[in-house]
C-alpha cells in the first residue's frame, strides 16, 4: 500500500476512502469488487482499528528528539554523578581500612 509508512492515520483512512469513491465504476454495479478495492478496505478496517486503540506507553511517543536527547543526557549525567559516589565511598572505605592497619611495619 502507498500510505503504509503513514503516521497521520485519520488522513491515510481518508485517502484510502477517497480511493474506493474514485476507484468505483457505475458501469461495473453487478460485477462485484476488484481485488485492489478490497485490499483498500481492508487497510482501512486496520488503520481504524489502530486509530482506536490507545498508543503503548513506552515513555517516548510524542517526544521530539531534542526532548529525547535531553533526557538522555540528563540520564547519563545522573549515571556518572552514582559512579563517581560509589567510587568516593570505596576511597573512603579503604582510608578506613587503612587507618586500621598498626602503623607499625613490624621490623
Amino acid at each position: 500500500m502507498l500510505l503504509d509508512a503513514e503516521t497521520h492515520i485519520s488522513a491515510a483512512i481518508q485517502e484510502y476512502k477517497a480511493f474506493i469513491r474514485c476507484n468505483e465504476d457505475p458501469l461495473r454495479e453487478g460485477l462485484g469488487k476488484d481485488d485492489r478495492t478490497k485490499q483498500v478496505e481492508n487497510r482501512i478496517a486496520l488503520l481504524e482499528q489502530k486509530l482506536t486503540e490507545p498508543a503503548p506507553d513506552n515513555g517516548v511517543t510524542g517526544q521530539s528528539p531534542y526532548i529525547r536527547m535531553q533526557q538522555q543526557r540528563a540520564q547519563e549525567q545522573q549515571q556518572r554523578v552514582q559512579q563517581q559516589q560509589e567510587a568516593e565511598a570505596r576511597q573512603r572505605a579503604l582510608q578506613e581500612q587503612m587507618k586500621s592497619l598498626p602503623k607499625d611495619a613490624g621490623f
